[in-house]
């Protein structure tokens, strides 16, 4: 075997192995695009369910508001819970809006403050929206 044949059996090697090295890497970013659509899909189902979930009460909440008159403070307490609950609704609206504008197929740093608006969003923070708004009036306590 002369140097000339190394050469070129050593060339051919070189050939297949970054062959096989762009198939890996082809398929890497199919999975990782995979993985990425799929925790995308099941974050905006979770907030599509809990959006739709949001409304229902909303419009429990409205039709309460509309047919509680006779004591102001349950009446002020289911306004304010309303009020609360619309703004959430819409902002899941606005998460799914979000979601549904990501392109997995461009940067991520493109999209990385939007995903990371929709994150901050979610983390669950303890807020007591229903605490302070007691439905018992003075006179009964």
């Amino acid at each position: 075997m002369n140097e000339s044949e190394l050469r070129s059996i050593w060339q051919s090697q070189d050939k297949k192995i970054e062959k096989i090295l762009q198939i890996n890497k082809k398929q890497l970013f199919a999975i990782q695009s995979e993985k990425a659509e799929s925790k995308i899909r099941s974050f905006k189902r979770s907030h599509t369910i809990v959006m739709v979930l949001g409304i229902v009460w909303v419009l429990f909440l409205g039709f309460l508001l509309y047919h509680a008159h006779d004591n102001i403070y349950f009446t002020v307490s289911v306004a304010l819970i309303l009020l609360f609950n619309v703004f959430a609704v819409v902002l899941y609206l606005r998460h799914i809006i979000i979601l549904n504008q990501i392109n997995i197929a461009e940067s991520i740093t493109d999209h990385s403050n939007n995903f990371c608006a929709c994150i901050i969003f979610t983390i669950p923070i303890p807020v007591m929206a229903d605490v302070p708004f007691s439905t018992a009036s003075p006179s009964r306590i």
